[in-house]
């Protein structure tokens, strides 16, 4: 396997609870080869940026999706990266959620 179990975390920017939370957006598979999937039920804004960034915090992929407010599936291959650990960062409106 390329990468062991993956950490959720949550950062919230503002003062406002965010209407997401981390245990609404999964990476599958959990443990994977360097392709994988993000599955949400959907975003609080229509467009969201989801950028992937290497230990060092090169970023390897940054895309814009638009129509993220429904159940929301995501495609991603990683697999002609190095093998390390890799932090996927989705910036919805003010708020943004970290996995890595």
């Amino acid at each position: 396997m390329r990468w062991s179990n993956l950490t959720i975390s949550r950062l919230s920017t503002g003062i406002n609870e965010a209407d997401i939370t981390s245990s609404e957006i999964k990476l599958v598979p959990n443990q994977t080869n360097g392709s994988f999937e993000i599955r949400s039920n959907g975003f609080n804004n229509p467009t969201i940026n989801i950028s992937i960034r290497d230990i060092r915090g090169r970023i390897i992929s940054s895309d814009f999706v638009d129509d993220a407010t429904d159940n929301f599936n995501k495609s991603v291959d990683l697999i002609g990266e190095s093998i390390e650990v890799y932090f996927i960062t989705i910036l919805n409106g003010q708020t943004i959620i970290n996995k890595s």
